[in-house]
């Protein structure tokens, strides 16, 4: 007979892993948690006649931090900032031959995408054409329809139970089902919303 050695792990193995898998689960239950309800914006940078400008530089500052993220548009004068939180942002553009263009008082909310379309003057670059005005922030991304209900509204709204749930049916467009459209038990608590 052969003796077969044992497939049990050493016991400072198993000290290292009690201490290592905890850390590891940690690390990536933050690294999920951090990010929820990130938005985005893109769009397209144009000239006057509607020609794409391509390699113009984008950057986007998180006003609150002062935080900047550049970018280049490509060669269709498309750009992107896919993975923003939300907050209030400020968006530059910087191309040859043409008029800066700035643009405050942009708000990201969670889960947003939001598309600003870009269009460029001819002039010096060191022109800067100051956009004040908030622009209409319009979903054309995808056909979702959100509504971010903030803390002041929750507060102050009288919700029956206190339930947060039902602040679903705040969202444009929603109504509530009617009971005998939906099986959702005694213990369901969210209402259906069509």
């Amino acid at each position: 007979m052969h003796f077969i050695p044992s497939a049990r792990p050493s016991g400072q193995f198993c000290k290292r892993f009690a201490l290592v898998a905890p850390a590891f689960f940690f690390a990536v239950l933050c690294g999920t948690v951090h990010a929820q309800g990130l938005g985005s914006v893109s769009g397209t940078v144009t000239d006057n006649t509607g020609a794409v400008i391509p390699s113009a530089s984008i950057t986007i500052t998180q006003t609150e931090k002062n935080l900047p993220t550049r970018i280049t548009s490509d060669s269709s004068g498309v750009y992107s900032f896919p993975s923003l939180p939300p907050a209030g942002y400020r968006l530059e553009v910087v191309a040859a031959g043409f008029e800066t263009y700035v643009q405050s008082g942009v708000t990201l909310q969670a889960d947003q995408s939001l598309t600003i379309n870009v269009n460029l003057r001819i002039g010096a670059t060191n022109t800067t054409v100051n956009v004040t005005a908030e622009a209409p922030q319009l979903n054309m991304t995808n056909g979702t329809l959100n509504q971010v209900i903030d803390e002041r509204r929750v507060n102050d709204l009288p919700l029956n139970g206190r339930n947060v749930a039902q602040l679903t049916t705040l969202v444009a467009g929603s109504v509530t089902a009617p009971n005998d459209s939906a099986d959702q038990g005694q213990t369901k608590t969210f209402p259906v919303a069509v």
